[in-house]
């Protein structure tokens, strides 16, 4: 079930994301290893990333948390706690599978995230991601993109999420299968996309312009005028998919 879920923390939220696919040595199939608690109203919701080599102990740890945690009012370390009381009950202590996990969400106007890998957790202070796609391609994207002091506000972090999981799901083996994006602002509603190829499409049609501007301004037969028409085709690609994310954001 190893395969890639990624988080980061914004000025005005958190952004949850992961692939779809679950596979073994001998099959694969797709379906969502994110999920949502409730908490008390008021207090909002809990994002959950999973990523491990045993579904059923995915299911068990999040079985475990909605007992303890739906619509209850519980604050960061009282969520923390359960969450390592959960994950104590729910993993061996020497287990032989990886058991990785992102849980998010906000307490009194901050947002917080969490990391663990098996029994441990640990606080994320920017971003961070679990599974397969945790790979030198993915921390090299993100150290441009999110670094790790930089916290992106929500509108900026959603397309450069979307596309680190896109990447990750056409470079590295074991993930794959559609997208599922969870967005927690602190005011509002969460927004919640599963199973979406939406965003893919646009990731690639902005690094498709991207690249083609590169490759002609290596050229040295390449004119001037030529680099700026390559240049408003960019910048009209940039604007007519920011409105797609910006759609996404905006919608009841």
């Amino acid at each position: 079930a190893l395969s890639i879920a990624l988080a980061t923390i914004c000025p005005d939220g958190l952004v949850l994301c992961g692939d779809r696919e679950i596979g073994t040595p001998d099959f694969k199939f797709y379906q969502s290893k994110l999920t949502t608690i409730p908490l008390a109203p008021g207090r909002g919701k809990i994002v959950v990333g999973y990523a491990g080599s045993l579904a059923d102990t995915m299911k068990v740890i999040y079985q475990g948390l909605r007992d303890r945690l739906e619509n209850q009012d519980k604050g960061r370390d009282e969520i923390s706690k359960v969450l390592q009381e959960t994950l104590d009950a729910a993993i061996p202590q020497y287990a032989e599978e990886c058991h990785q996990l992102l849980c998010g969400f906000c307490d009194s106007g901050t947002s917080h995230l969490l990391k663990t890998y098996n029994r441990s957790v640990s606080p994320v202070p920017v971003w961070d991601c679990v599974g397969f796609g945790d790979s030198a391609l993915t921390r090299y994207l993100g150290a441009i993109f999110l670094e790790d002091q930089v916290h992106l506000p929500i509108y900026r972090a959603v397309p450069v999420c979307i596309y680190l999981v896109a990447q990750a799901k056409k470079y590295v083996q074991g993930c794959g299968g559609p997208t599922d994006l969870l967005v927690l602002p602190w005011h509002g509603r969460m927004i919640e996309m599963y199973g979406t190829t939406m965003f893919d499409a646009a990731c690639d049609l902005v690094e498709k312009s991207m690249n083609v501007l590169l490759t002609a301004a290596t050229a040295p037969e390449v004119t001037a005028a030529q680099c700026q028409r390559l240049i408003e085709h960019l910048r009209n690609v940039l604007d007519s998919q920011s409105k797609l994310f910006k759609a996404f954001l905006q919608k009841d």
